[in-house]
C-alpha cells in the first residue's frame, strides 16, 4: 500500500509540473507572438527612413548590408 501511494504521489508530482510546462509554453508562445507583430511594426517605421551615402544618394535601410546584431544577456539580480 506504502509503494502504490508513493507511485501515486509522484504521478501527481509528474502532473503538476507538465501542467505548468504546457501554461509556461503558451504564455512564451503568446509573448513570441506579441513580439513578432511588434518586430513587424517596427521594421515597417524603420523603412521610412534613408541613409545618405558619400555621394549624396539616398539609400533605403532595407538596402544596406545586414549585420548579426548583438543582443545583451541579462545576468539576473536587479537593475535598482
Amino acid at each position: 500500500a506504502s509503494s502504490i501511494s508513493q507511485v501515486t504521489q509522484g504521478i501527481d508530482q509528474i502532473s503538476n509540473v507538465v501542467q505548468t510546462n504546457s501554461a509556461t509554453a503558451e504564455e512564451s508562445a503568446a509573448a513570441s507572438e506579441e513580439l513578432s507583430g511588434q518586430a513587424q511594426i517596427l521594421k515597417g517605421l524603420i523603412s521610412q527612413f534613408k541613409l545618405k551615402e558619400s555621394r549624396n544618394e539616398a539609400v533605403a535601410v532595407q538596402d544596406m548590408p545586414r549585420q548579426p546584431l548583438e543582443i545583451p544577456v541579462y545576468s539576473g539580480g536587479s537593475k535598482y
